[in-house]
């Protein structure tokens, strides 16, 4: 396929929130190309190189407090969760340590990395914010399943 038919093909797929996988020979110019693409849609990018990361940038640093533990996200996330639309790049999957790969799939296919679900802090949404706009909101998958529980329990709940 044409490069300009490939970063066509990549721009409807983000456009529409669509996780994508590219895959090149090193060199091959597939971080350019994402690259160019954040810049021509003036959003901001994250390149996360996941063969350089350990399980926990993905599923969370533990924190202690108190008597609990939580899951707080790594940086890269909390910058890309406080955007209206940004893409995370995640590079260099194949040289990363398979735990490390299997946590990455967690935030790839439920947008979740951590304590934190990208929607509501993308969305800047406080627990009042739910109970009085709860009906109105277009809630993904991934945070419908973490206020069923499905993904763990919050420590104090929500």
């Amino acid at each position: 396929m044409h490069q300009a038919h490939c970063l066509q093909a990549l721009q409807i797929a983000l456009t529409a929130n669509v996780p994508v996988l590219i895959w090149g020979e090193p060199g091959a110019g597939k971080t350019a190309a994402v690259n160019a693409l954040a810049a021509r849609l003036d959003w901001p990018m994250e390149t996360v190189l996941a063969s350089l990361r350990e399980p926990s940038h993905f599923a969370g640093l533990p924190v202690v407090e108190g008597t609990s533990v939580r899951f707080a996200p790594a940086d890269w996330a909390r910058r890309l969760a406080g955007t209206e639309r940004s893409i995370c790049f995640f590079d260099e999957i194949t040289t990363a340590a398979p735990s490390t790969q299997k946590a990455l799939l967690r935030v790839v296919h439920e947008r979740v990395v951590g304590d934190l679900a990208l929607f509501l802090t993308a969305n800047d949404l406080r627990p009042e914010d739910i109970l009085t706009r709860g009906q109105q909101l277009a809630f993904p998958e991934s945070v419908k399943s973490l206020l069923r529980g499905a993904l763990g329990q919050v420590p104090g709940g929500f």
